[in-house]
């Protein structure tokens, strides 16, 4: 459940500059930067959340493996786009992709795969018109007492 209650905090977080996101954690500063710079040249709307998605797996699988993570996987929804990553030395079995009418039970099943973080991209719908666009990137850590245990994000404001 803590999880959970990191995603209510979110919820009254207010969107942080790149430049806080940067200060974030290890391989996900480097790994952001490879993402902004995406998102500067193909801009989301045009671009869609499938192939977005991708590029931010291929970045954190890029930036993590060196460190002993490799990507779990991720799951595209119409409101959210998921990278869980496993730590190689407490591998897991099984990918459970994240929405959000499923997050009670996610949060348990991250909580007891030992996942380090999950990377979400949110898609706005109404403001969107359902075109894919993503609207704002999340990274999450799912351990309070992870030193990176900050839940951050940087919108994609018009």
């Amino acid at each position: 459940m803590r999880f959970l209650s990191m995603l209510l905090l979110l919820a009254s977080t207010s969107a942080v500059a790149a430049e806080d996101l940067k200060a974030v954690y290890g391989g996900v500063v480097r790994g952001s930067e490879v993402i902004e710079r995406y998102s500067l040249e193909n801009p989301p709307a045009r671009v869609g959340v499938r192939r977005f998605a991708e590029t931010v797996a291929r970045a954190v699988r890029h930036r993590y493996h060196k460190q002993g993570y490799e990507i779990e996987g991720y799951g595209m929804y119409p409101s959210t786009v998921a990278v869980a990553l496993k730590d190689l030395q407490t591998p897991t079995t099984e990918f459970r992709p994240l929405s959000r009418e499923d997050m009670d039970i996610l949060s348990e099943w991250l909580e007891d795969k030992k996942v380090r973080a999950v990377f979400v991209m949110t898609v706005d719908v109404k403001k969107y018109g359902g075109s894919g666009a993503v609207d704002e990137w999340i990274f999450i850590p799912t351990d309070p007492n992870d030193p990176a245990a900050t839940v951050s994000r940087m919108t994609y404001a018009e």
